[in-house]
């Protein structure tokens, strides 16, 4: 994971990572159809238990790679994240 695809949101840390799994407060936060609609994964499927469970790579070892670093800014601007991100004061 690179330093710089970590987001502060307040109440969790967004990560897109090979994989992100959307719990009830991520879905309402997102919208959970808008996650679902998602173009760019692997795969999307909602769990039993209600979370969205998102693969966004296509290999664990290679997200260091310039093609999955796109799919990782594409979520992170598809789902408007730098709006939502607490800025940080040093």
């Amino acid at each position: 994971m690179v330093e710089w695809a970590k987001r502060d949101l307040g109440n969790f840390i967004f990560y897109p990572a090979y994989k992100i799994w959307f719990g009830e407060e991520a879905q309402e936060l997102f919208g959970k159809e808008k996650i679902l609609q998602f173009k760019k994964a692997i795969y999307i499927k909602e769990l039993p238990c209600g979370v969205i469970e998102m693969q966004l790579m296509d290999d664990i070892n290679k997200c260091h790679l310039p093609y999955n670093q796109e799919k990782q800014k594409a979520i992170v601007e598809y789902l408007e994240i730098d709006k939502l991100e607490i800025p940080k004061y040093e």
